[in-house]
């Protein structure tokens, strides 16, 4: 079994609805898998209070413990 550690960094950005409009991968971490799972997390899980039209970057930290 692999056990995947890793951050990956994504940049997103939201309209005044705080629907998610643009995200992408600004830093890898070197796993697709982990990669894939951060914006999964960000498009289907999360959700944003309206306000004015943003820009975000986030770290999505995958840690063993």
């Amino acid at each position: 079994m692999h056990q995947y550690q890793g951050t990956t960094t994504i940049e997103f950005k939201l309209d005044e609805a705080g629907h998610l409009i643009s995200a992408k991968i600004q830093k890898s971490s070197g796993y697709s898998m982990l990669d894939d799972a951060a914006m999964s997390i960000l498009k289907n899980r999360w959700r944003f209070p309206p306000g004015e039209p943003r820009w975000h970057v986030k770290d999505f930290v995958f840690q063993l413990k």
